[in-house]
């Protein structure tokens, strides 16, 4: 039993890394790569902190969700669950048991706006520059053995560009990491 869980564990790594890696290759080729329609951002949002609630609960980590009873948006749902599901898990991979992740879905100045919190480990200051390039891993994470292919905020980038948005980061080593 142990090793077909294993093996799962490990089929759904590749799955995951081969469509990032297509993904990305699709994003530097020009091809579009968001196909929007009507989509509640509310809902998708709900969904995604729901997934991640089981990683999170695993690691003592706790979601704090401050999310609309509804947003309409016109986006690629899909691709926007996408940046969620990434964003969140990084939170929780770099916060300590006992951490607090905080996700804000809201509008400001008719922009959507979404802030991924979490009190953990930070990134080093020369990191930070570096965290959207492809395939970069830094300090923190080699040094907290965190598994990763050093795509998802490169991924969360292209997909945040392609609606028109931008993507920033705040972080302090020891305290946490704002998207």
């Amino acid at each position: 039993h142990q090793q077909v869980t294993a093996a799962r564990r490990n089929m759904l790594r590749l799955t995951h890394l081969v469509a990032d890696l297509l993904f990305t290759t699709r994003a530097s080729s020009g091809s579009p790569l968001v196909d929007p329609y009507r989509v509640d951002l509310a809902v998708v949002l709900c969904e995604a902190v729901d997934a991640a609630s089981l990683d999170a609960d695993s690691r003592g980590v706790r979601i704090n969700a401050r999310v609309p009873d509804g947003l309409p948006a016109v986006a690629d749902g899909m691709r926007l669950r996408q940046v969620f599901d990434n964003l969140l898990d990084n939170a929780i991979a770099y916060s300590s048991p006992g951490g607090v992740v905080t996700v804000d879905l809201g509008e400001r100045e008719e922009r959507l706006v979404l802030t991924v919190t979490d009190e953990g480990t930070g990134i080093d200051a020369a990191d930070v520059d570096q965290v959207f390039g492809r395939f970069y891993r830094g300090a923190n994470a080699r040094r907290r053995q965190v598994s990763g292919t050093g795509l998802g905020l490169t991924i969360v980038r292209s997909i945040v560009e392609a609606h028109g948005g931008v993507v920033s980061l705040e972080s302090t080593p020891g305290e946490g990491t704002s998207v």
